[in-house]
């Protein structure tokens, strides 16, 4: 994850645009310290790819923010290094 900073997103303005549809039991089991993916397409504005339990568990036990790794990309361009994170 060295290509991608991690960072602090804010959860409840990150849970807005990606609602949870899983298991909520099986979110509360996640491991939390592990980040969140997210790719911002504008500044402020995060699309979830990976970590939707860990988002939704943060929020359960009211984190205000989140841990996230990501990238931008803008139109249509895309950051293939995004989809490599932890291979």
């Amino acid at each position: 994850m060295d290509q991608h900073p991690i960072r602090e997103f804010d959860a409840a303005t990150l849970a807005t645009t990606n609602p949870f549809h899983g298991d909520e039991d099986d979110a509360m089991t996640t491991d939390s310290s592990l980040p969140v993916i997210v790719v911002e397409s504008k500044p402020g504005f995060g699309k979830l790819i990976d970590g939707n339990h860990r988002l939704f568990k943060a929020l359960a036990l009211r984190h205000p923010t989140v841990r996230a790794a990501g990238g931008y990309c803008s139109g249509q361009e895309r950051d293939p290094r995004i989809f490599r994170l932890g291979a």
